[in-house]
C-alpha cells in the first residue's frame, strides 16, 4: 500500500545508525530493518517473552524493553553480544494493593559524554566529563570502546562515581581509578532512572510517573501524580529531557524537576501532525524516538497525506514512521484584519497584519509573507505593502509579526478572501 515504509507488525521502534529496530514476540526476533522495510539482521531472543513490546529504547549501551500484561507491566534490559539480543535482567511491576501497574511507554533517563583534549590515564581518579550536573553519587558511567593500541584496544569499562568535584561543575571523582588510559574523543554514557508513565497513581486511575531505579530488579523511587501522564503510549529521552506525545503536542520533562516547566527556554512543547483532515481526530502514535540529527520518528498505523490538493487518511495494517523535526519551521500564518467589516464606499480602510509562529509556538522572525486578495473591486495599496514594485510582500520582525497594511475598500458588496503566504526559512 502507497506511503508505507518500515512495515513493522509490532508498534515499537529504535533508530541507532540510520537502523531501525523492532522487537516482535510473536517471531522472538529484534528485527532490524532499513527505511524500505528491508530486513537487513535479526536477532534471536535469548529468553522468550508472550506480551508484545510497547516501547523499545537504546541507551548507549543496554536496549530495555516495556510490556504490559493484564495486571503489570515488565521492564526488561538486554544486550545484543554473540549475535542474540541477550537478557540481562527483568522487573515485573504487578498490581499489589498500594500501586496498580498498565503502562504504555516509558523513557530510559541517559548522558552522553566524551573524553576531553588530554585523554585519561590509567589509575586517574578525578576525570573531566564536560558537565556534571546530571550525576550523583553512586551512579555509573560506561566508557569505552577504548582506541589506546594494547591489550585493552576495543573494550569497556564500568566506572562508579563517588562525587562531584567541589567548586567544579565538569568534574568528578571516581570510587576507585581507571583501569585503562583513553584517548580525546573515547565515548562514555551514563544510565541513570527509568520513567514509566502508568496510568494510574497508587491504586487510583488518573496517571502517574514513576521514577525507577536503573538496576533491575528495583522498586520506583519517587512517583508523580497527574492527568497529563494518563494513556500516553509514546516516549523517548532526548537531549537530557523526557519527550512524551500527549494528542497532537510533544512535551518537555526535566528529570531533575519533573513538576515544572523546564527552565532553559530553548525545551519547549511542540506542535505535530498527527491528525485527521477533520482538524479534531488525533492518529495514536504507538512509540517515538529522536535521532542525533533532531529528526522525530513517531510510529503509526495511519498518517494524512496531501494528494491532488486534497488532505486524505490513508491507514495500513502495519506500522511505519512518520518523520518531523525539532528544527523550527513555519507551522502557521494567522491574519488578522481590524476591524473585520467596513462600508464598500471606495474609501474605508481596514488593518491586515500576518503572524507567523513555528512548530513551538514561538514567533518567526525575518520571514517574507506575501499578502493577495481575490476581489477586483477592491485592493492593497501597493506602494504600502513593499518598499519595492510589484512584490506584495512584508517581512516579520521579532515578535513573528508583520507591519500593518491597508486595504482599501471596493464599491461593491461582497466578501474579499485575503491569502498570506510563506517560504521555510533556509536558516
Amino acid at each position: 500500500m502507497a506511503y508505507e515504509n518500515l512495515k513493522l507488525a509490532k508498534g515499537n521502534v529504535e533508530v541507532l545508525d540510520g537502523y531501525y529496530y523492532n522487537v516482535d514476540q510473536t517471531s522472538q526476533l529484534l528485527f532490524v530493518k532499513t527505511a524500505d522495510s528491508t530486513v537487513a539482521f535479526t536477532y534471536p531472543l535469548s529468553n522468550p517473552i508472550s506480551n508484545e513490546v510497547k516501547t523499545l529504547c537504546y541507551d548507549g549501551y543496554y536496549w530495555w524493553t516495556l510490556e504490559k500484561a493484564a495486571s503489570s507491566n515488565i521492564i526488561r534490559k538486554w544486550k545484543i553480544q554473540n549475535y542474540i539480543f541477550d537478557l540481562q535482567s527483568t522487573q515485573t511491576y504487578a498490581n499489589n494493593g498500594t500501586d496498580n501497574f498498565q503502562g504504555d511507554t516509558m523513557s530510559i533517563e541517559h548522558y552522553h559524554y566524551t573524553v576531553p583534549v588530554g585523554g585519561y590515564a590509567a589509575h586517574q581518579t578525578i576525570i573531566d566529563i564536560g558537565d556534571n550536573t546530571r550525576l550523583n553519587t553512586n551512579d555509573q558511567i560506561w566508557i569505552g570502546p577504548c582506541t589506546v593500541p594494547g591489550d585493552n584496544y576495543g573494550k569497556y569499562e564500568l566506572i562508579t562515581v563517588f562525587q562531584r568535584v567541589d567548586g567544579s561543575s565538569t568534574e568528578v571523582e571516581l570510587t576507585g581509578g581507571l583501569q585503562n588510559s583513553y584517548n580525546f574523543g573515547d565515548l562514555m554514557q551514563s544510565t541513570t532512572y527509568v520513567w514509566l508513565f502508568n496510568n494510574y497513581f497508587g491504586t487510583t486511575a488518573g496517571g502517574g510517573l514513576y521514577k525507577i531505579h536503573r538496576e533491575l530488579p528495583s522498586g520506583y523511587v519517587a512517583r508523580y501524580s497527574g492527568g497529563t501522564y494518563q494513556n500516553v503510549t509514546a516516549s523517548t529521552f532526548y537531549n537530557g529531557y523526557i519527550r512524551y506525545v500527549k494528542g497532537t503536542l510533544l512535551l518537555p520533562i526535566d528529570p531533575i524537576s519533573p513538576t515544572v516547566t523546564p527552565s532553559d527556554t530553548n525545551v519547549k512543547s511542540m506542535q505535530m501532525d498527527n491528525i485527521q483532515p477533520d482538524n479534531i481526530t488525533v492518529i495514536p502514535v504507538s512509540d517515538i524516538t529522536i535521532d542525533e540529527y533532531n529528526t522525530i520518528y513517531r510510529l503509526q498505523q495511519g498518517a494524512t497525506y496531501t494528494i491532488n490538493g486534497t488532505q486524505s487518511y490513508l491507514t495500513w495494517s502495519t506500522y511505519n514512521y512518520q518523520a518531523a523535526t525539532l528544527r523550527p519551521f513555519i507551522r502557521s500564518i494567522n491574519l488578522t484584519v481590524n476591524p473585520g467589516i467596513m462600508a464598500a464606499d471606495g474609501a474605508s480602510t481596514t488593518e491586515v497584519q500576518a503572524t507567523v509562529r513555528d512548530q513551538f509556538y514561538a514567533p518567526m522572525a525575518g520571514v517574507r509573507v506575501y499578502l493577495s486578495d481575490d476581489s477586483n473591486d477592491a485592493h492593497f495599496d501597493n506602494g504600502q505593502l513593499s518598499p519595492l514594485p510589484n512584490e506584495n510582500y512584508k517581512i516579520t520582525g521579532d515578535d513573528g509579526k508583520t507591519v500593518k497594511v491597508d486595504f482599501i475598500a471596493g464599491t461593491t458588496e461582497g466578501e474579499v478572501t485575503i491569502t498570506a503566504q510563506a517560504n521555510q526559512p533556509t536558516s
